[in-house]
């Protein structure tokens, strides 16, 4: 299914709660979050699987804050890391920060409970709890400024991928920043110093 594209408003999140939907190959879910206004909480609820094969570096992060920025929930999903089914809950207050990304978002569904609408999902969202619901953080976060600096601050690994036919992968390239390693096919893992030096001369 093709990316939806609804214009982002602040009343998107508003009502007694949102449901979202985190797909990955062949649009399979594989985690739902549920935000329940009412009680002021969201539910994470991982599903047993790959999100997605192709992808060897992050794929999707969900992060809460505190308003003063303190994280207090994280969770990571990489495309490749088979997870076990699982469930957390998180309890929220105004003025907390819900931070979701994913690299795929066209794969993702968002429903406001209240009105039935699509909720407008990005890369890069950021919404802020309010006494009524989810408002979008901020005009300029919808706008996805800046969206490949802000892709560094999601993880350590990052891979390139070719898709062909049936979405089969035909090359790719793999970076991990905290091992300073570059992987291509048929090669051996170098030092990315090393390339980078090499780049210089």
């Amino acid at each position: 299914m093709c990316c939806r594209r609804i214009t982002a408003s602040r009343g998107e999140g508003i009502g007694k709660g949102v449901t979202l939907q985190l797909r990955g190959q062949g649009d399979r879910t594989f985690c739902q979050l549920a935000y329940d206004n009412r009680q002021q909480r969201m539910t994470i609820e991982t599903l047993a699987g790959q999100p997605h094969p192709y992808y060897t570096a992050t794929y999707s992060t969900l992060t809460v804050k505190e308003e003063s920025g303190e994280v207090i929930y994280s969770r990571h999903y990489d495309g490749i890391t088979h997870y076990s089914a699982d469930s957390d809950t998180v309890v929220l207050q105004a003025g907390m920060y819900i931070e979701l990304f994913h690299d795929e978002p066209y794969r993702c569904n968002a429903i406001n409970e209240t009105t039935g609408q699509n909720v407008t999902l990005k890369k890069h969202n950021r919404w802020r709890v309010v006494s009524d619901g989810l408002e979008v953080d901020s005009p300029e976060q919808t706008e996805e400024k800046n969206t490949s600096d802000a892709a560094a601050l999601y993880g350590d690994k990052f891979s390139w991928q070719l898709i062909g036919k049936e979405e089969n992968g035909f090359a790719s390239m793999e970076i991990d920043i905290r091992a300073h390693n570059l992987s291509l096919p048929h090669t051996q893992l170098c030092r990315i110093a090393t390339s980078q030096r090499n780049m210089r001369q």
